[in-house]
Parts: structure tokens; C-alpha cells; sequence
């Protein structure tokens, strides 16, 4: 049997205009915002001053700047003015933020790709697992929490098997200390914690 996609996938886009409306604001908006993140990456790459000014099909202005559009305008047309203290305060207090966010970013990638990495391992356990009965795999690779939920998987599974005997009468019903966990029992061994 053929699995067989039901989108087109990623496509080349023919550059002509486009002539549906709502197509047409999509399309702005969503090029839009790729045009402001390469303008936001190449400021912090480069350190570079950016003025953008951007109007939609309806007309409406759309602007991206960094610092700031006045600044920007100001060296384009070659004002020499002098620096507004301020302003250079909130420049920096900006740059150190983007880099703040920008490694916070970083760490939260690096976090991501652990987590990746070790939801595969466990992907890999869970299926070396089921090839052989569960109650086969060694215990030795699980952890802390894995140990405690095992047994009390165990524990809840004693308690419904006696309960299930005493429902089809095989077995007069158990006393509650028959039932309470024991070290000497066929379940795994108390942790004692």
C-alpha cells in the first residue's frame, strides 16, 4: 500500500501579482514579518544601523529601525547632531537585551536537542522493551521516579489480582495485611524510602 501526500509541499512561487485579496494580505503579512527577522539578524550579526519603511497593498505604513528611525534618517541625510544621552542609554540597554535573549535562546535550543536526544533514548529503551517482556528488561537502567512508579504498579496490580480471585471465588478474601506490600514477596524489594 502507497502512502501518498494529499498537499503540494513546499513549491516555487512564480513572481507575478498576485491577484486574490485575501491571498494578497497573507502573503504581505507573512513576508512582512521574514523581511523585519532578516533586518533584526542582520543588526546583530553585523551591528548595522537599518531603516525600513514598508506599505501595504491597502497603504497603510509599516516600519522597522534599529536603533531607531530617527537616528537612521539622521545619518542618512548626514545630520550631524549631537548624541542624545538618553538615547544612547536606551541603545544600550536594548543591545544588551537582544544578546540577553539572544543566549537565552541559544540555552533553550541546546535544552531542546537534550531533550530530543533523550526522548529517542527512551523511545529506544521503551522499544527494546516490548521485543522481550517487559518483566525481562533488566531494572538496572531506571531510574529513581521509574523504580517507585514500578512498584506501585506492582502494588495497585497484587491488590486487584487478590480482589479479582475473591470476585470469582477461587479464594476466600485476603486480610489487609496479605495485601500490603512485603520485602519477601514476588514483587521487587521495598526501596524503604
Amino acid at each position: 500500500m502507497e502512502n501518498r501526500r494529499t498537499s503540494k509541499g513546499k513549491q516555487k512561487i512564480e513572481m507575478k501579482k498576485i491577484t486574490k485579496d485575501e491571498d494578497l494580505r497573507v502573503t504581505f503579512s507573512k513576508r512582512r514579518s521574514g523581511i523585519y527577522k532578516k533586518a533584526s539578524e542582520l543588526c546583530i550579526l553585523c551591528d548595522t544601523d537599518i531603516g525600513l519603511v514598508i506599505f501595504s497593498p491597502s497603504g497603510k505604513p509599516y516600519s522597522f529601525a534599529s536603533p531607531n528611525m530617527r537616528s537612521v534618517s539622521d545619518r542618512l541625510f548626514k545630520r550631524d547632531l549631537p548624541p542624545d544621552l538618553n538615547q544612547v542609554m536606551m541603545e544600550a540597554q536594548r543591545a544588551d537585551r537582544i544578546i540577553g535573549l539572544v543566549q537565552e535562546l541559544n540555552h533553550l535550543k541546546l535544552r531542546h536537542e537534550v531533550e530530543e536526544e533523550r526522548g529517542k533514548r527512551l523511545h529506544e529503551m521503551l522499544a527494546a522493551r516490548t521485543e522481550k517482556g517487559w518483566w525481562e528488561s533488566p531494572i538496572d537502567d531506571l531510574g529513581k521516579e521509574e523504580v517507585r512508579v514500578l512498584i506501585d504498579w506492582f502494588d495497585e496490580m497484587k491488590v486487584k489480582t487478590s480482589n479479582r480471585l475473591v470476585e470469582i471465588g477461587s479464594i476466600e478474601a485476603p486480610s489487609s495485611s496479605s495485601i500490603a506490600p512485603n520485602p519477601g514477596s514476588m514483587g521487587p524489594p521495598s526501596t524503604g524510602q
